[in-house]
């Protein structure tokens, strides 16, 4: 349990992070370079922010495929 909230922790300063240099950015014009994302681990990253925000009654069941 108290790994579960560590990983959530790291992930939301993560998050924080990234939104934070997209914040200063936004004002500066720099060139923009495109990336490629791993999908299944954002939909599953996705899935735990979700399903530890919302009320239970809320359920997200997001399964990613086996690639």
């Amino acid at each position: 349990m108290l790994i579960r909230l560590v990983d959530n922790i790291e992930n939301c300063a993560v998050r924080a992070r990234d939104l934070t240099r997209g914040l200063l950015s936004f004002g500066k014009p720099t060139v923009k370079q495109k990336e490629l994302i791993k999908s299944n681990l954002l939909i599953v990253e996705l899935s735990k922010v979700v399903n530890q925000t919302f009320p239970k009654e809320i359920l997200l069941n997001a399964a990613p495929r086996k690639s």
